[in-house]
């Protein structure tokens, strides 16, 4: 019998195997790739007329102007004036953005300070709301701009005068450096009930003394009773800071303000019982390039790609080319050189990689998503001619029976006991 002959004798079980799964798999396949081609069908026509930009080609400021006043996304000239030059100043020359949820990451995310100046009437509304959540509040006399013109002098110690507790802590830079002149309010938690009038109310009567404002109110005899109160301490040139005198058992919130930087979510403690340290790290303030309401609109109308369609479709041919290719080779391979392995491994194998391949895909929005298949078609690659080189190296010649085991192990080993075997006699044992 030819060799062929006896090559086509070889691994039935598996040729018929593989040739059922790859049927399968290739209807599979071109049902994947209509429903791409269905959905790439207008991509260039809303890229030519402006509703639709490639977020790696070129250009990127002036692709992104023109989309936000073709579908009139944003009102204000200067909030997508500020946007565009951002991108520009953030993308680095030759990079890639992999997926369009990048545009609202770290990387491209705008100093407030900056965004208030330069940007229009959303960046401005974004920037006081975002200063409101980090505790500026015209209520407590700290907003923003009092702070940042007229800030409040206190000192690093504040004493309540209350209670024999204290809360104390230190704030650092990034660079873990101190962080001096940073203000930092406690607050006194009280509970909100129907019977209790609330800190806004117009009847309270507040006293602000030595950084304290204390807030009372009167009870049936006209009696001041302690309501709640907040204290102000200002970092020292250590970034240390002490609220002391406070009473026990109460609830207390501790945030630092400082025009231009934020430090966190607010820190607290639901019943002081003992002395309490809060320690704060001092960042620059930073916000998203896109509101989550603006960004959220944009995606929904697939304004943003970051890859075209002719690519995503050459990166498809190229992945199911190479599955079929590669099993089929290894198929040969195996018939040849381990007719005798396990007839169902290399199936197995080929349906789940290929259900892979095809959960990626349809999984992921390839036009705008990370490419994820991409990544395990490299590794699919990898994982593949390893299995070819093995097929080609003789593992038996690393079992302790081999004579290259031999030479290497026991040729070591026996050195080693000849030396040890010296070293004894010099010493007279």
């Amino acid at each position: 019998m030819s060799n062929s002959g006896l090559w086509f004798g070889y691994r039935k079980t598996e040729r018929l195997c593989m040739l059922l799964i790859g049927i399968i798999m290739a209807l599979l396949f071109w049902k994947l790739f209509t429903v791409l081609q269905r959905d790439f069908a207008e991509v260039d026509t809303h890229i030519d007329n402006g509703t639709m930009i490639n977020l790696n080609a070129g250009k990127p400021a002036e692709a992104m102007t023109s989309l936000l006043k073709t579908g009139m996304y944003l009102e204000d000239p200067k909030d997508i004036a500020f946007i565009a030059v951002t991108i520009a100043a953030a993308k680095e020359p030759g990079s890639t953005i992999v997926n369009i949820g990048t545009l609202n990451k770290k990387q491209y995310f705008v100093n407030a300070d900056e965004a208030f100046l330069k940007g229009g009437k959303s960046f401005r509304h974004r920037v006081e709301l975002s200063r409101d959540l980090l505790g500026f509040s015209d209520i407590d006399s700290t907003s923003f701009e009092k702070e940042r013109k007229h800030p409040l002098h206190v000192s690093a110690q504040t004493n309540v005068d209350l209670g024999s507790y204290n809360i104390s802590g230190t704030v650092k830079n990034q660079d873990g450096q101190p962080a001096s002149d940073v203000l930092l309010r406690l607050r006194l938690l009280v509970p909100q009930d129907s019977g209790t009038a609330t800190n806004e109310d117009e009847n309270n009567i507040i006293q602000f003394k030595n950084g304290v404002r204390k807030i009372f109110i009167r009870d049936s005899t006209k009696s001041l009773q302690l309501l709640s109160f907040n204290a102000y301490a200002r970092t020292d040139a250590s970034g240390n800071f002490i609220f002391s005198g406070l009473p026990e058992n109460k609830s207390y919130e501790i945030i630092p303000l400082h025009p231009g930087f934020e430090f966190g979510r607010f820190r607290g403690i639901e019943k002081l019982r003992g002395n309490t340290t809060f320690n704060f790290v001092q960042t620059p303030h930073m916000m998203t390039l896109f509101s989550a309401k603006d960004f959220n609109i944009l995606k929904k109308e697939k304004a943003f790609i970051v890859r075209t369609p002719a690519e995503v479709t050459d990166w498809f041919r190229a992945i199911v080319i190479t599955f079929f290719a590669s099993f089929f080779l290894l198929h040969l391979i195996f018939s040849i050189h381990s007719p005798g392995a396990d007839q169902l491994l290399l199936p197995v194998i080929m349906i789940l990689t290929g259900l892979s391949f095809i959960t990626l895909f349809s999984l992921q929005d390839p036009l705008r998503d990370r490419f994820l298949v991409k990544s395990t078609f490299i590794y699919f690659c990898i994982g593949m001619a390893a299995i070819l080189v093995f097929q080609f190296i003789n593992l038996k010649k690393f079992t302790p029976d081999s004579g290259l085991f031999r030479y290497l192990f026991l040729r070591t080993t026996g050195k080693q006991l000849m030396a040890g075997r010296g070293r004894w006699q010099q010493w007279g044992c």
